[in-house]
């Protein structure tokens, strides 16, 4: 549970280890503030719920990535298509994705693919 102080240091502290967190959440805030998506309280995904799943996803990502578009749409490939959130959390501290059934977080055996690189069409 992140509070306050604690959750600003936290979050400066990714986008400095991230860097490719800012963009990737800039473009899905974007996306989901155009259907309506990106208000907790109407039944959508708060900016912070999406900040850390973005930074979940990333660092099961190679530090060395760069490709913005091929991260975007393995993002969107594993929460639409792997993750099931009525099973599992994620913890951005522990670096693990988690069975929500239990009490105590344990890691999952399933790791989400790494991006693949867009080719582009000639």
């Amino acid at each position: 549970v992140h509070h306050g102080l604690d959750a600003i240091a936290m979050v400066n502290g990714i986008l400095q280890q991230l860097p490719m967190v800012r963009p990737l959440v800039l473009v899905l805030k974007q996306f989901l503030s155009d259907r309506g998506l990106l208000t907790a309280y109407t039944g959508g995904l708060s900016s912070y719920g999406l900040f850390l799943m973005v930074t979940r996803y990333l660092q099961e990502q190679p530090s060395s990535w760069g490709d913005c578009g091929s991260l975007l749409m393995g993002f969107l490939d594993f929460y639409g298509n792997s993750f099931d959130p009525r099973a599992m959390g994620i913890s951005v501290g522990r670096r693990q994705y988690f069975a929500r059934r239990t009490p105590m977080p344990y890691p999952v055996v399933y790791q989400p693919p790494m991006a693949v690189p867009l080719i582009p069409t000639p």
